[in-house]
């Protein structure tokens, strides 16, 4: 069984110094989850647009079979974190890693459907299993970083986030290598069989968290408040807003970028996929830098939060109408926004989940698995939620305005939320600061 660690980590490295050989499985075996849910669900982003349209769905069908995994997540979120102090982490990662497998293998078997409704009905309802089965192993990994590791939490997130947008950037890569290669089901075959190998494996290696308070304590925790009590204050819901505008932004893309690159560069599959992959792999670069410094620096969180804000805001607008003209765009311009937007994406999403517990902790909230817990699924919902209206909302003001403005109007979002979150939150925590309150 794997402690909490003490108070003496000063970063990354002493932090894997202090590790034992069942941490070091520990988190081999989350980084390679982490790693592996995201492919699955990133893979198709190169071909389903294409394979979609032929059986007659229109733009706006595709950024609901897209954005709906997203809700599925939200829901299993919002359930997964009530309910992992009841259950525990290692049923409850398991039964995810198995319950989605069993959603993708079904997936693969889609485009044997003709019916242009049976098939809408069936992707969205398999989308929405896929998502509810990796909210579990989700939330279980933010609780396992938070409980385990309290005082090096960014580091543990940044590390996580990072093996995530790996599989995020090699997601769509190997979905149109292996679509390419044996057509639509190949892909959700060998990934579904991957997560079903890694659910047997964590069987042996996930063990149950133990709460320093009984049982019927932890039962009264969730029966009093849970997720309303939480909800109930500004801050905490102006950091779950910055969520969601993360999972909002992320996601947008995804119904109609790639039809714009194959309509303006007539690119390949393989080659959407790789520019895809360059929002991952831009995060994945930063995520642990950015972990380390938020855990280590005062107010580094906060610096995070505008500059990543601001830079979001601006690779949107660059690749929309640009009301005053900085450059035209290009193959060679779309892949350093890209890489950019990747880049400040993880800017103002790594630190939330400090800031979150941060802020439960300074309102009193119970230091327990159930708060954690509750914590992690709000998180993980707040994301999703973003996720879920990012392609649906996109997708239909691109059917009506276009490409172009769909990003301007996601660039005048961002920007906004900034300049409201700049001012109720970041601003007040200064002023709590110079005037020598604890915050």
């Amino acid at each position: 069984m794997i402690i909490a660690r003490s108070n003496k980590w000063t970063g990354a490295f002493e932090l894997y110094k202090q590790f034992k050989l069942n941490d070091w499985i520990l988190f081999g075996l989350l980084s390679v989850t982490n790693i592996a849910v995201p492919t699955t669900f990133s893979c198709m982003a190169p071909f389903f647009n294409d394979v979609a349209t032929n059986k007659g769905l229109t733009l706006s069908e595709v950024g609901i079979v897209f954005g709906v995994f997203n809700l599925g997540s939200t829901c299993g979120a919002i359930f997964f974190g009530k309910f992992i102090s009841i259950f525990g982490c290692k049923k409850i990662f398991i039964f995810g890693m198995f319950f989605t497998s069993a959603a993708t293998i079904c997936f693969a078997f889609t485009n044997l459907i003709q019916s242009k409704y049976l098939y809408l009905i069936s992707t969205l309802t398999l989308r929405v299993l896929q998502a509810f089965g990796s909210s579990a192993f989700l939330t279980c990994s933010y609780t396992l970083a938070a409980r385990l590791f309290p005082n090096a939490i960014s580091t543990l997130m940044g590390a996580f986030e990072t093996f995530s947008c790996i599989g995020y950037a090699v997601g769509p890569i190997i979905g149109s290598f292996f679509y390419t290669l044996g057509g639509y089901s190949l892909p959700f075959i060998v990934l579904s069989f991957t997560l079903f190998v890694i659910g047997l494996i964590s069987i042996f290696f996930i063990s149950d968290l133990v709460d320093q308070k009984s049982n019927d304590q932890t039962l009264d925790d969730l029966e009093n408040g849970g997720f309303k009590k939480l909800l109930s204050s500004k801050d905490i819901l102006l950091l779950l807003g910055v969520v969601s505008i993360v999972g909002f932004t992320y996601t947008a893309l995804d119904p109609i970028l790639p039809l714009i690159l194959i309509k303006e560069f007539n690119l390949s599959f393989i080659k959407i996929g790789i520019l895809f992959g360059l929002i991952s792999l831009g995060f994945a670069i930063v995520a642990p830098i950015y972990g380390y410094f938020i855990d280590n620096q005062n107010n580094a969180s906060h610096t995070l939060y505008i500059g990543g804000g601001l830079v979001t805001a601006l690779s949107f607008y660059l690749m929309g109408i640009q009301i005053y003209p900085l450059f035209t765009l290009n193959l060679s311009s779309y892949t350093i926004i890209l890489f950019l937007f990747g880049c400040s994406g993880c800017a103002i999403y790594v630190p939330t989940f400090k800031s979150l517990l941060d802020t439960v902790k300074a309102q009193a909230f119970p230091d327990t698995i159930t708060t954690t817990s509750y914590v992690s699924g709000a998180f993980s919902a707040s994301y999703n939620l973003g996720g879920f209206l990012g392609p649906i909302i996109c997708s239909l003001i691109a059917d009506y305005v276009g490409y172009k403005w769909t990003m301007t109007c996601v660039a005048v979002l961002v920007a906004t939320y900034t300049i409201i979150f700049t001012l109720l939150f970041i601003l007040p925590k200064r002023r709590s600061k110079v005037g020598g309150e604890v915050v």
